[in-house]
C-alpha cells in the first residue's frame, strides 16, 4: 500500500467516510437481537446502520450473507459494497 493510500485510511475525512464503533450502539442492538436473533456482531451492525443515516458499507458480498441481507431489508437499511 502507498504511503498515500495510508494516509487516506489513517486520516478518515468524516465527510466521505466514518468507521463506526458499535459499542457505543449496545442498548440499541439488543433491539434487533431480541427480535432477529443473529447474535450480538450482527445485531450492532443493524444498530449502527438505524444510527446512522440508514446504510451500511461492507467490503465484500461475502460480507453480507442471506441473514443480513434479510434483516436489512426489513428494517428499510441500505446495503451498498464498498469494493
Amino acid at each position: 500500500m502507498t504511503p498515500t493510500d495510508q494516509d487516506t485510511i489513517r486520516y478518515l475525512h468524516p465527510e466521505v467516510l466514518q468507521v463506526a464503533d458499535p459499542r457505543p450502539h449496545l442498548d440499541r442492538a439488543a433491539e434487533p437481537a431480541a427480535r432477529y436473533g443473529g447474535g450480538w456482531l450482527t445485531a450492532e451492525t443493524l444498530a449502527v446502520g438505524l444510527t446512522n443515516g440508514r446504510a451500511l458499507w461492507l467490503g465484500t458480498e461475502r460480507n453480507i450473507g442471506g441473514f443480513l441481507r434479510s434483516v436489512t431489508e426489513d428494517l428499510g437499511l441500505a446495503v451498498n459494497l464498498a469494493a
